[in-house]
């Protein structure tokens, strides 16, 4: 049987979560857009984990965020919609989560992605912020939004 590793070689992101098959169908529950949700049981939580796993291995153990290594100990779940951001709906999809370190979760909040938005300094981080403010990840820049953007 070929690794996690083996499988992933030469497949984008999105082709790497395409290949989740949950072990416990029955843990979870669908709602309504197609968001799936963990169900609060044994078997809903060893699904979550192994989720929240597979999706550490489909970005090479790495946080997303600050793109630091992330041990399995300290990995997090980080849902692309925060609750705060129209995000109150959990979905753990592999296609919603990401691994994050717990600190760069804590750190991100609610706050959105800058979609499309690079650092200015590092040029490549993964930037956050809302209307007023924004925040690099990687180098851990912070500069006032243009034209509240």
């Amino acid at each position: 049987m070929e690794s996690l590793e083996q499988q992933f070689r030469g497949l984008s992101i999105e082709q790497r979560l395409a290949l989740y098959e949950p072990l416990y169908p029955s843990a979870v529950e669908l709602k309504k857009g197609s968001r799936q949700i963990c169900k609060n049981t044994p078997k809903g939580w060893t699904e979550y984990r192994r989720r929240r796993n597979f999706v550490w291995e489909v970005y090479d153990r790495k946080c997303w965020l600050c793109g630091q290594p992330v041990s399995s100990e300290e990995v997090t779940a980080d849902h692309r919609d925060p609750r705060g951001m129209g995000g109150g709906s959990r979905d753990d999809r592999v296609e919603a989560i990401r691994p994050c370190h717990g600190e760069c979760n804590t750190r991100r909040g609610s706050r959105r992605i800058a979609g499309g938005e690079s650092c200015p300094y590092c040029e490549h981080g993964v930037v956050v912020g809302g209307k007023k403010d924004r925040e690099c990840f990687r180098c851990n820049a912070k500069w006032e939004a243009v034209n509240g953007v």
